[in-house]
């Protein structure tokens, strides 16, 4: 099952990587529309967008809505790709290990697993 289950976490790692891309687009957007790019330091975009949100550009703007959305939407399917592996892993060693180190998660399981070479450390039986 690793075998697979790693095409499965490098889906999750994926659906990841786009979802902070698109944290940095918003984020770059908002700081040239506020004109406070020194400012700003390296804030989340909900952050940024919730402190700048009263600003009337900011509201009107298409492009950042869109991209909210886009986020929103990404991060939703990034969650539902977790708990159905959450699912899938049961009692496997590796999982009942990241749940029992304080600090690792589901997260981590899914991060070793997309990255960790199948052939070298396990042999599926």
């Amino acid at each position: 099952m690793y075998d697979r289950f790693n095409l499965l976490a490098r889906t999750y790692l994926d659906h990841q990587h786009l979802r902070v891309a698109c944290e940095h687009r918003i984020i770059k957007i908002i700081k040239k529309l506020s004109g406070k790019d020194e400012e700003l330091g390296y804030e989340s975009a909900a952050s940024i967008y919730g402190k700048m949100l009263e600003e009337k550009k900011m509201k009107e703007d298409p492009i950042v809505k869109i991209l909210l959305e886009y986020r929103e939407m990404i991060h939703r399917e990034e969650m539902k790709v977790l708990k159905s592996s959450r699912e899938i892993m049961g009692e496997e060693k590796l999982w009942t290990w990241c749940k029992n180190v304080k600090g690792l998660g589901p997260v981590a399981l899914m991060t070793f697993l997309g990255f960790r070479s199948v052939c070298a450390s396990h042999r599926e039986k």
